[in-house]
């Protein structure tokens, strides 16, 4: 198995016991102080279709967690930008600028995480919401285009050479998926 699958494999098994069960607490992305959501398109790992009723609560979302510094957050937030189309009508441009009013609080996590380099450590994130209720009945194609403008680490060692993982710049994501708004 190479390094990038088993960051890929280490990934996925902490988004299982971390991430997920912590979705609960997604900060709202309006004034509302009910954070629930009905329809989640979780980048980068989202299905290829998905059902709302008109009403529901659609996002889509991301998130990112560092050990250490909480202000490593702020850096790549600083670095990650989204295109978003809908139906082929362009909704984020693309730029950090339009993209990083989506972005949460910065938290921190409930455990020291063993997978810090050197030594386990505070975990901090903070979760990218875009908000897409409101869409009409009918079928959506949804899309997004994710980039890191910049080479950016979060302090885990994944691959556990004694060195903090770095991700170069680039594109990240580049995906669609379908929403079918029903009226019931």
């Amino acid at each position: 198995m190479n390094t990038r699958s088993i960051k890929g494999l280490v990934f996925v098994i902490l988004l299982a016991v971390l991430v997920v069960p912590s979705l609960a607490v997604v900060p709202a992305v309006s004034a509302q102080d009910d954070p629930a959501f009905d329809v989640l398109i979780y980048i980068p790992f989202p299905s290829e279709s998905y059902t709302a009723k008109v009403g529901d609560t659609i996002w889509i979302a991301s998130e990112w967690w560092v050990c250490h510094a909480p202000g490593l957050v702020t850096s790549f937030e600083n670095a990650w930008a989204v295109e978003l189309k809908v139906d082929g009508a362009l909704v984020l441009d693309g730029s950090v600028k339009a993209t990083k009013p989506y972005w949460g609080a910065v938290i921190e996590g409930e455990e020291p995480n063993e997978m810090c380099n050197n030594h386990p450590g505070t975990t901090y994130g903070a979760y990218w919401v875009y908000d897409l209720s409101g869409l009409e009945v009918g079928e959506h194609r949804i899309e997004w285009k994710t980039t890191q403008t910049r080479q950016v680490t979060d302090m885990f060692d994944w691959d556990e050479d004694g060195q903090p993982d770095r991700y170069s710049a680039g594109i990240v994501d580049d995906a669609s998926a379908t929403l079918v708004v029903t009226a019931e």
